[in-house]
């Protein structure tokens, strides 16, 4: 790993930042930073700076560079990829060194022979946070014409970026490399040190910087919070455990098919994408490979499941094991009238059950109780909780070398989850850097000495991985397949309180309360992640007829994957599609109805099925239930 401390002497203006409003036309991009928003370099604008010096070292030297993007037809067809590759290289590598460092990216959908690179670039952020914010300015602007020397007409524009000063300002970033020989690194350290701007307005004076390469030990990614080895408690001996994400950067966990050119982002991570993340750095890391018996017991054959990591947005939470509760259905925001403003959040699970037993015994009659909240009127709310999380849109744009302007449909924006929570529960953001967690379950010795290894591995997550986005630190808690909690109890004191209340609203109708006593118990799942049926089996207890589905609270999404290829240029055909699957949202509410006697049976023979998953895509996390309790909101 490589230190790059970044001088700054000219102003910076790099666009993708969000301006405010009336102050500016643009500013420059920032990051929230210790209840400041301050600017930064941005890993892909390090990253481009550096590639196009290398490329212009390498010109000089009389070389041939192959573009960023490049078309297969202009090569020669796919075969000609695979003449540039060496007799001692990768098939996929070319042998072009610009190439080989920072990659390529096929354009016309031929993704077979794209190249990732063997370099990554942190964000560049500055060592004196206040001094950057402080230095932030508002500059106008004007095009001038060639011809008259003159101001443009309607070319008068505000810029609101990085101000010169006397003294330059520092931004520190770091650059990991991996295979790379003497002479590549001599190469490339030339690139970073010749490198002179940064950013836009280069040929007035803006984004100057002097660049210094200072060699540094790869610090150690685990989290030493509860041991040296970054976990707790014996693998060997546990078939659950609990892991917990912590960022280090910025990330994009991405909701599958833009919108446009716009990437927007989850606020928490699915169970597929946290299972591919862990199995690519534990093979990267080389801690295993694919054909090992510990790969296959925890990734292929009976693998683990990974569930769904949701964030920790309780700072009373953090260090507990436990993971993350998921807002049923059932719970609404009331719209409160009052001067501070601040709405109420409240369960109608058990006006629900009791309004829909009391009706049992209207029917016929010409009356009927309406739904609780038809009353109120109150707004859903999302199951999975991100109070504090914030989320920022940036502008990115791939640039043609030979023209100087932005790539055909290269122009997007992308959603990012900052590392650092705002500001939530009057706690200093410094202190509370955003974390994940999720249960992984069905372990075995093995698969679980193998999981423990990917504390000492760097775990990217997300988009980006190559350009400053998505690194986690992760810390792993092994535990058993005790039950948790007392689940019997938690059905009888539901069960209670729905007979509680059915009883004052059968006073209200004027129906005898013995005749709607319901001599059966209640049962209530709570998805905690999205659920999807597998043939016949339309809900969580279908495999156990004596649980009796009463009523449902279930909301729908869509998960799978999206196909982002354009049709291919040679064979003009599309690739197969990634199978899409209508499933059940988490939140979603199930309520069974049990004879007293079969209580037991499910406890201790259903419940430990749904709480593994059910359905299709188990080991991603789908199909995961839990029995209904209050939380609060």
């Amino acid at each position: 790993m490589v230190q790059l401390d970044i001088e700054l002497h000219g102003f910076l203006m790099i666009a993708g930042g969000k301006c405010a409003d009336g102050e500016a036309n643009r500013t420059t991009i920032h990051r929230r930073i210790q209840g400041l928003d301050v600017p930064y370099i941005p890993g892909t604008a390090l990253r481009g700076a550096i590639r196009i010096q290398t490329e212009a070292l390498l010109r000089g030297a009389g070389l041939d560079i192959s573009p960023p993007l490049i078309r297969a037809a202009d090569i020669g067809g796919s075969e000609s990829f695979d003449k540039m590759a060496a007799a001692d290289a990768e098939p996929s590598h070319p042998t072009d060194l610009v190439a080989r460092l920072f990659g390529n990216s096929p354009v016309d959908g031929d993704l077979e022979n794209s190249h990732q690179g063997r370099l990554r670039f942190t964000d560049a952020l500055p060592v004196d946070p206040k001094e950057a914010a402080a230095r932030m300015r508002t500059r106008a602007g004007v095009t001038l014409d060639a011809y008259t020397g003159s101001a443009e007409t309607r070319k008068l524009f505000f810029n609101h970026e990085v101000g010169a000063s006397r003294e330059p300002l520092l931004f520190r970033a770091t650059l990991e490399h991996e295979g790379l020989t003497n002479d590549e690194l001599r190469i490339l350290r030339a690139a970073v040190t010749s490198t002179g701007a940064i950013g836009g307005s280069k040929g007035t004076g803006g984004g100057q910087v002097t660049i210094h390469w200072i060699d540094a030990e790869e610090s150690s990614n685990r989290v030493n919070h509860w041991s040296d080895r970054g976990y707790r408690n014996d693998p060997s001996t546990s078939s659950r455990a609990l892991i917990t994400c912590t960022m280090l950067e910025p990330a994009c966990f991405g909701k599958g098919r833009p919108i446009g050119n716009h990437h927007a982002t989850h606020t928490f991570i699915h169970g597929s994408t946290l299972r591919g993340a862990i199995a690519w750095a534990l093979l990267d890391g080389k801690r295993t490979t694919a054909e090992s018996d510990e790969f296959t017991q925890l990734f292929l054959q009976d693998p683990a499941r990974f569930g769904d990591a949701l964030p920790l947005v309780d700072p009373t939470q953090g260090d507990l094991d436990h993971e993350p509760s998921i807002r049923p259905a059932t719970v609404r925001e009331l719209r409160v009238s009052s001067r501070s403003g601040v709405n109420l959040a409240r369960d109608f699970l058990v006006d629900e059950l009791a309004r829909v037993f009391v009706n049992r015994e209207l029917k016929g009659r010409g009356r009927w109780l309406a739904p609780t909240w038809d009353r109120y009127r109150p707004d859903s709310l999302p199951a999975r909780r991100a109070h504090g999380i914030v989320r920022r849109a940036r502008t990115r744009v791939s640039l043609n070398r030979f023209s100087g302007t932005a790539e055909n449909h290269q122009l997007f924006t992308k959603e990012q989850v900052e590392p650092w929570m705002e500001n939530p529960f009057g706690t200093r953001e410094s202190e509370r850097r955003v974390s994940f967690r999720a249960t992984i379950s069905g372990l075995r010795p093995s698969s679980a000495r193998l999981l423990a290894k990917v504390t000492e591995v760097p775990v990217y997550i997300g988009a980006g991985r190559a350009h400053g986005m998505g690194r986690m630190a992760i810390s792993l808690v092994f535990l058993g397949d005790a039950p948790f909690g007392d689940p019997a109890g938690q059905v009888r004191r539901l069960t209670k309180r729905v007979r509680k209340r059915c009883g004052q609203l059968a006073d209200k109708v004027g129906l005898d309360k013995a005749k709607i006593a319901n001599p059966r118990m209640l049962l209530a799942l709570v998805a905690r992640s999205a659920f999807v049926s597998e043939g016949s089996e339309q809900h969580p207890l279908h495999r156990w007829p004596e649980a009796r589905l009463t009523t449902q609270f279930v909301s729908r999404e869509v998960v799978g994957g999206y196909n982002q290829k354009p049709k291919n240029a040679r064979t003009a055909n599309e690739g197969p599609q990634k199978t899409l699957f209508s499933a059940i949202a988490a939140g979603s509410v199930y309520v069974y109805e049990i004879e007293p006697q079969a209580l037991e049976t499910l406890v201790t023979e259903a419940l430990p099925v749904v709480r593994n998953g059910i359905g299709k895509a188990t080991e991603s996390g789908c199909g995961r239930f839990e029995l209904f309790e209050e939380v609060s909101s």
